[in-house]
């Protein structure tokens, strides 16, 4: 790198191989809430409980399999994320920011009731879904829940489904009602939002089924309308798109105008490579404004 074979912003590491090191040949899919409906009435007990607490709260399996009953305050409707447990070996969260307590719906409580109260293994100490298999002593390993997992998803005439997939539809879920980004990056619980962005979801496609990277204009030609923006910080991301790094693009079709959050890498040559997908943005991220209403104001 030093002297000059390779371009001094690009990451060295690109250029190592590990072989033999294992990587996701496959996105997980995003459910919607009809398939999920499907596909949870094929689940029993205790793979119904785990998948609902996956995707109501964004939970890894790592960290939904790690849960101990002692985790839970009921009489604050909370409870809290401490541990991982990968292979059967308990350790702590993947990040910093996934310990966290979390607030628990009066319906989702309630299933935590009757599952509590099903299990055969209820103490404060036990495992939440202790395996009877280990007579207690460690929980249902994630092969097993892989399996039920794929089963009912085929069953349900869905296709095979991962774990995975909980996270990832809890991601589209937020997106599709409009959370600002930001906010599903906490919820997500994510130390960085490229993970929010780039990782978790689906491609947001607008109402006629084409992909926002057809429909997309200039910043300048937004500009050049005179589009007062809601706050600085949005216009200054609307500058931004197109370029590398964190930008937005914004576009306009016949239902009104779409903003679309995205990053861009920088290649070898220096040049920022186009993104796979965006995420749309329905309310501004600084100032909570809805975009679309913004633009009307000024062109009904």
């Amino acid at each position: 790198m030093w002297r000059g074979d390779v371009p001094t912003q690009r990451n060295p590491m690109e250029l190592v191989t590990v072989k033999g090191a294992s990587k996701r040949r496959r996105k997980p899919r995003s459910l919607t809430v009809a398939e999920f409906q499907r596909f949870i009435v094929h689940l029993k007990e205790p793979f119904r409980t785990m998948a609902l607490l996956c995707v109501c709260f964004g939970l890894r399996i790592s960290e939904c399999l790690a849960l101990k009953w002692s985790d839970v305050d009921w009489l604050n409707s909370k409870f809290s994320v401490q541990r991982g447990i990968v292979k059967q070996h308990v350790d702590d969260v993947k990040t910093i920011g996934s310990e966290r307590d979390m607030t628990i719906d009066a319906g989702m409580a309630e299933v935590l009731k009757l599952w509590k109260q099903t299990s055969q293994f209820s103490a404060s100490e036990d495992w939440m879904f202790a395996s009877p298999a280990k007579i207690g002593r460690q929980p249902w390993s994630y092969d097993q829940v892989l399996r039920a997992f794929v089963n009912a998803g085929t069953d349900a005439g869905i296709g095979k489904l991962g774990t995975h997939s909980m996270q990832h539809s809890y991601r589209s879920w937020l997106d599709a009602v409009g959370t600002p980004i930001a906010v599903q990056q906490k919820l997500m619980r994510h130390a960085d939002i490229r993970t929010t962005m780039n990782v978790y979801g689906d491609i947001v496609t607008d109402e006629n089924g084409c992909e926002w990277q057809s429909r997309r204009v200039s910043a300048q030609r937004i500009t050049g309308m005179n589009l007062k923006w809601c706050c600085s910080e949005l216009e200054a991301r609307v500058n931004q798109g197109g370029k590398a790094g964190f930008g937005i693009l914004a576009a306009i079709n016949k239902r009104g105008l779409r903003c679309f959050l995205e990053f861009r890498h920088v290649d070898s040559t220096g040049a920022s490579d186009f993104p796979e997908g965006g995420l749309q943005l329905k309310f501004c991220p600084w100032c909570g404004r809805n975009i679309d209403e913004l633009y009307r104001s000024q062109y009904p």
